[in-house]
């Protein structure tokens, strides 16, 4: 897949496309991976994202380069794309407090109400066209879920 500047029209890049194969693949690694993401604690997960807004701070400038060559937006659009990524990461980094239950006694006769967050497996995230990193929002995976990441086509 060609990736082109949409202000030059200028070939900036060549992305292979995966056969079927390769997404089937990729889907039962993600299978695989599952359980022990599970198990993974969420302040351990949160600790990955930590180490991922560290990472995205150091290179600001260079995300908001890639994202203006790749997206047609200006320097300054993308850099305010790139603050709002860096601040959704933030956001799910509470993710141990997030992720709290809650429970309530006696909301009808004899019967008590329990939430219990819990993941529940392996999710594919299909990207809508031009999207960015922003799209990975959702916490699908700091939640202690697997995801399999499907970039737009343009």
């Amino acid at each position: 897949m060609d990736i082109v500047n949409p202000a030059t029209q200028k070939l900036i890049a060549k992305v292979p496309m995966s056969p079927p194969d390769e997404v089937n693949a990729a889907i039962e690694a993600a299978k695989e991976a599952f359980p022990e993401w599970r198990r993974t604690t969420p302040l351990a997960r949160a600790r990955c994202m930590f180490r991922l807004k560290e990472l995205m701070e150091e290179n600001f400038e260079q995300l908001s380069r890639v994202q203006t060559q790749e997206h047609g937006k200006t320097i300054d659009e993308s850099r305010g794309e790139t603050r709002r990524g860096i601040e959704m990461v933030e956001v799910s980094t509470g993710i141990p407090s997030l992720m709290m239950g809650c429970n309530l006694e006696d909301i009808a006769t004899g019967i008590d109400e329990y939430l219990i967050y819990q993941p529940l497996g392996v999710f594919c995230h299909i990207a809508p066209f031009k999207s960015d990193k922003n799209s990975l929002s959702d916490g699908v995976g700091i939640r202690g879920n697997g995801c399999v990441q499907k970039p737009p086509r343009s």
